[in-house]
């Protein structure tokens, strides 16, 4: 299955009003919008299940974590 946010994922957290925008409208075309809103009520930015985080337009610096996917020491934010 094709996700919206796999073919450009930075749209989801761009600070954009149209970028944001448009990332709201793909997500209401995918089959995990509420599973994906629920996963994001932690996140601090973006777009996540057709909810935007944060405030609109501003940059905020994310927390940085350690990727629990798969067993590597990588930082990510």
């Amino acid at each position: 299955m094709d996700y919206p946010c796999r073919s450009n994922p930075d749209l989801w957290l761009s600070t954009n009003p149209e970028d944001q925008y448009a990332a709201i409208l793909a997500c209401h075309t995918c089959p995990f919008e509420k599973p994906c809103e629920k996963i994001g009520e932690q996140e601090i930015r973006g777009v996540w299940g057709g909810v935007l985080r944060g405030r609109t337009g501003v940059a905020r610096q994310p927390m940085r974590r350690v990727c629990q996917w798969r067993e590597c020491s990588e930082l990510f934010v």
